[in-house]
């Protein structure tokens, strides 16, 4: 069984959405979404790859069983980022 999402897109989502520290009008929306347990995922804009999406789960919904993990994958750290951030191919 597939479980739906609630996607939020940047529109939708308060002015200083991705400022730190998190706003109170942006916890407020992440409490909507877990008070209405409509949703067993949260799928949001990454502040970090604007391209990319984050996927929270709540564990506390009645569908969250039903929820498949896949298999890991293995990701590629550009060694040009690696060295922007000060780490070693081999600490990542």
């Amino acid at each position: 069984m597939r479980c739906s999402a609630w996607r939020i897109t940047k529109e939708k989502l308060p002015k200083n959405w991705n400022s730190l520290p998190i706003g109170p009008e942006s916890v407020a929306v992440g409490k909507k979404w877990l008070d209405d347990k409509q949703f067993p995922i949260l799928e949001v804009p990454s502040t970090i790859v604007p391209i990319e999406s984050n996927f929270v789960l709540n564990p506390l919904h009645s569908d969250f069983s039903l929820l498949e993990k896949g298999k890991p994958e293995a990701i590629r750290i550009d060694p040009r980022i690696a060295n922007l951030l000060g780490k070693t191919e081999a600490g990542m």
